[in-house]
């Protein structure tokens, strides 16, 4: 008799459950809908272009495109530089289907980056939308070598070895902290040659030091070295370039002093006169 009861009172909340689901779809489905809709879409953008690659011959390197153009007549500009401003058309796009073409070949060096716009318009000059930006970054290559300036500095006589000179740096127009910029150095000649190199330079960092402590003024009192430095980090294929670096060589006091014999010296001696005083009269 209980069980029976427990099993009427089971099926009466299930379908006590089930009536309140069917109440609950059916209040969502009376429930107006929010929807988003994407205004204007634009088709293979192109974030990154290799510079010194010709893009010409493509028949488009991105498009824009407005979702209104199947209800009505859109025109398509761009605006910003590389478009309408230096560099003017560069950029250029087909005002009746968006395909974005390029007229050149891009140099990082010049312009790294390319902040442009998407604009549609109807043909009354109304803009169909927001304006969308399309940024073009352009990629590096390695075609620029390094370039030294002039470099002098000076380091005293019988320094130890490691004793610091100077620091020398490369100048690359490829981007900073890529492979492409990265100097390695190194010493190809020293004048004058002597025994050997008298100076040591970290190929990473450009700091020159002194070798051993042998240099002495008396003997030689300027040094002249001519430094190589290859991007690439110093791999092959790396563009090369040499610097002039000179270095003075200052004295210390390490050497006694001398007495130089000119010419014979003579002593010419002369007798003594003695003058008697007057012996005073008592």
């Amino acid at each position: 008799m209980n069980m029976a009861k427990l099993s009427l009172t089971e099926v009466a909340l299930l379908l006590l459950l089930v009536l309140a689901l069917m109440l609950s779809a059916e209040a969502r489905e009376n429930t107006p809908r929010t929807l988003r809709r994407i205004k204007r879409e634009w088709i293979l953008p192109p974030s990154k272009l290799w510079e010194n690659i010709d893009y010409t011959g493509k028949d488009f390197i991105a498009k824009i495109r407005s979702d209104k153009d199947t209800t009505a007549e859109v025109q398509y500009s761009l605006s910003g530089p590389g478009a309408d401003s230096p560099p003017i058309n560069l950029f250029m796009v087909d005002p009746d289907t968006g395909f974005v073409t390029i007229t050149g070949v891009l140099d990082r060096e010049k312009y790294p980056s390319y902040n442009l716009t998407g604009i549609a318009k109807y043909r009354d000059g109304t803009k169909v939308e927001d304006e969308i930006p399309l940024t073009i970054i352009v990629l590096d290559q390695n075609d620029n070598p390094p370039r030294f300036e002039w470099y002098s500095g000076n380091v005293r006589e019988a320094s130890k070895a490691e004793t610091f000179v100077m620091q020398i740096v490369a100048k690359d127009d490829d981007q900073a902290g890529t492979i492409n910029s990265e100097i390695s150095y190194s010493i190809i000649s020293q004048e004058p040659a002597g025994d050997g190199h008298m100076f040591t330079i970290d190929k990473k960092t450009g700091k020159i030091h002194v070798k051993e402590a042998t240099l002495d003024r008396e003997t030689q009192d300027f040094y002249t070295l001519i430094v190589k430095g290859i991007d690439l980090g110093g791999a092959a294929g790396g563009l090369t370039a040499t610097g002039t670096v000179e270095i003075k060589i200052m004295d210390i006091n390490d050497n006694f002093p001398i007495l130089e014999k000119s010419e014979e010296m003579r002593i010419i001696s002369s007798p003594l006169r003695q003058t008697k005083k007057p012996m005073r009269e008592s």
